[in-house]
Order: C-alpha cells, then structure tokens, then sequence
C-alpha cells in the first residue's frame, strides 16, 4: 500500500519556529540580555506542542483507534503530520539550548537536550519511516504534564510560594508520574510485543528503537527522583509542622 509523502509538514514546521526562534533569541539573549522572557517564550512554544501532542493522542489514537500497538501499522495521515511537527520542535528548540549548556554545563541541561535530540529523532524517524507509530503515540502521550510544568515554574521563578503553586507542583508531580513512569510497563511491553518485528529491520532502524526508547525512559526516571527530591523537601517542612502542633 502506497502511503503519502508527509514530509512537507517537517519543512513547514521547522521554517515557522526558525523564523520565530532566530529574531527571537538574537533579540532576547544577544542584544538585551533577558533569559528570563527567553525562557518564558520557549515555554510558550512547548506548551502549543504540548497542546497539539495531546490532540493527536486523543483524536487520533483514542476516538480513531487503528492497529497502533503493530510496528508495521500505518495509521493515519494527520497524526503522521502530528509527529513531524513534534518532531520539528523538539530538534530546533534543542538547537538553541545547546548555547546555554556550553555556558553553564548542568545535569538538568544536559538530560533536556539529549530528550530532545534523541526524543527529535526517534520521531522523525518513525514519521519518515511510518513504522512504530505506537511509539510515537507514546511519547507523544507523556507531553501531558507539560503544561503544569511550565505553570509552576512561572509561580516558582516568581516566588510565587503558597498552597495554589503548591498544587500546581504536586499536580505537576503525579500527573508526570502517571504519564511518564506508570506507564513504562506498556513501552516495555510494546518493545516485547514487537520484537521480532523490530529485530527484522535495519540494523539502524532496529537501534533507533531500543536506544531511542530505553534513553528516553532512563531520562524519565532521571527526572522522577529529581522531582520526588524536591517534593519532599516541600513535604517535609509542612508535616514536621503539624506534627509539631499535634504535641
């Protein structure tokens, strides 16, 4: 079966967040210097991916449901398109992370632009390839908690600190548990479902599966006992609090 050539999506995409993305940063970190609206303006842009993710996810994967758990389904074309785009932002806002890490070299940096790369690519391959469209579903399911991420951070660099952004966190936190690690077992069991399928392609092919899969799950979990360090450098305070007035 002849399948459509989508990739005019991927061009389109990446063209409209580098005419966005250039002026942008040239004018925001080069000339004046002010990350933090720089750092507002690439939230922004994660949250409209963040949006679209889940809208492919729900209209496509859920209400439309095909094969998806098959390596070899096709799927459908809009969703296709969904993933270029995904892929398209998580490739160029990657780029310009990559100035900021030369700068100030963290470990949260680094886990940041290796999800995207290895995350932008493991995408763009099974778009290009329409091969592993489950997965693509699946990475694209765990933008979710996207969106609260980025709500706590602005209360946060605010200093913003009451019970609303305290929620705000802790929904952040379960939401991202939820999404990101609960559901390893499915990735792991999609990995096994399809496994002689996967081991019958390309010797590259093969290795974008499990190295893109296996890095971006060892990245979640990264960032789970990051997240679970401060949320219980939060909890702490507050239970030792009522402890205290309970004596």
């Amino acid at each position: 079966m002849d399948v459509p050539n989508l990739t005019d999506t991927l061009i389109k995409t990446s063209g409209w967040l580098l005419a966005i993305y250039v002026p942008t940063y040239m004018f925001l970190m080069v000339l004046t210097k002010q990350k933090y609206w720089w750092d507002i303006f690439t939230r922004m842009v994660s949250m409209v991916n963040s949006i679209q993710c889940i809208y492919i996810v729900f209209r496509y994967v859920l209400s439309n449901y095909t094969n998806y758990y098959h390596l070899l389904d096709l799927g459908d074309d809009e969703f296709v398109r969904g993933l270029y785009r995904f892929a398209a932002y998580l490739l160029v806002d990657g780029i310009f992370y990559l100035p900021q890490f030369v700068q100030s070299p963290t470990v949260q940096m680094f886990t940041t632009i290796a999800h995207h790369f290895v995350g932008g690519a493991g995408i763009l391959f099974i778009a290009l390839e329409r091969k592993g469209l489950g997965l693509g579903a699946y990475f694209a399911w765990t933008e979710i908690s996207t969106p609260l991420l980025h709500v706590s951070w602005v209360l946060y660099s605010n200093k913003i600190q009451n019970t609303f952004s305290t929620l705000i966190f802790t929904a952040f936190y379960v939401v991202f548990t939820a999404a990101r690690i609960c559901t390893i077992p499915l990735l792991l069991l999609y990995i096994q479902h399809n496994g002689d399928l996967i081991n019958k392609l390309t010797l590259f092919q093969s290795w974008m599966v499990y190295l893109g899969s296996y890095t971006l799950m060892g990245l979640n979990l990264i960032w789970f006992i990051m997240l679970t360090r401060k949320v219980s450098k939060i909890l702490c305070p507050i239970l030792s609090e009522r402890k205290q007035k309970k004596v």
